[in-house]
């Protein structure tokens, strides 16, 4: 009797975790998906309030008051809709999912930083130190990490089919995101356009990821 009472209990136990998971995901992957619609826009918006030469994925310490703002806000939306995505996977992520959101997490809530506080002082002599042993700009601040991690989220969130359908996007806005990022090099007038076309590109993927988040919160895979 105990033997087949035990198995009985940790079904149980499982059912209970997966309708609180359910209902879970019901309730914030609207909110999440929401956050990466505007995550999105503030984005495209971001990079067009952007008018200096330096990348703007660099720390912004100079910059109006509407672009720290924006700089703030937006890596802080990337993070809530990682949530909903965190969610949809419903603690099956293995060791390189956890791996991936833990890299995303910590390269948006760099971002946070850099928009919200001066680091100028602390960073500056790294970015110096970086830039005279040859490292590219492309690979300084806070969306390196973002984009490592986002493309382990991908391979994770495509593999466990978490967003149904739409479990492809979180990769594709990875690779927008990488192409957006090291196409910025100034002075290359000829790679202007592809910058462009990717920033673009890669918000909307942040879009259609929220989308995908709010329009299938009942799903739970």
């Amino acid at each position: 009797m105990p033997a087949e009472k035990h198995p009985r209990l940790m079904y149980r136990s499982q059912v209970l975790s997966r309708q609180t998971n359910i209902r879970l995901a019901s309730s914030l992957s609207p909110w999440c998906g929401m956050a990466a619609i505007v995550g999105g826009v503030l984005f495209v918006a971001w990079g067009y309030l952007h008018k200096t030469p330096t990348p703007v994925f660099l720390a912004r310490t100079q910059d109006p008051l509407v672009l720290r703002f924006v700089a703030l806000v937006t890596p802080l939306l990337f993070s809530v809709a990682l949530v909903g995505v965190y969610i949809r996977l419903a603690g099956r992520a293995g060791p390189l999912g956890v791996m991936g959101f833990a890299l995303a997490f910590c390269g948006s809530g760099l971002g946070a930083v850099f928009g919200a506080v001066n680091v100028g002082p602390v960073i500056g002599p790294l970015y110096w130190h970086l830039h005279q042993i040859g490292w590219p700009d492309q690979l300084l601040g806070w969306m390196p990490l973002l984009l490592a991690g986002l493309v382990l989220v991908g391979i994770e969130t495509n593999r466990k089919g978490a967003l149904g359908p739409w479990s492809a996007l979180p990769f594709a806005t990875a690779l927008s995101g990488w192409i957006y990022q090291l196409t910025d090099v100034v002075g290359h007038a000829g790679l202007r356009f592809v910058h462009v076309a990717f920033g673009v590109l890669f918000s909307l993927c942040w879009m259609s990821v929220g989308y995908g988040l709010a329009k299938d919160n009942r799903r739970h895979v």
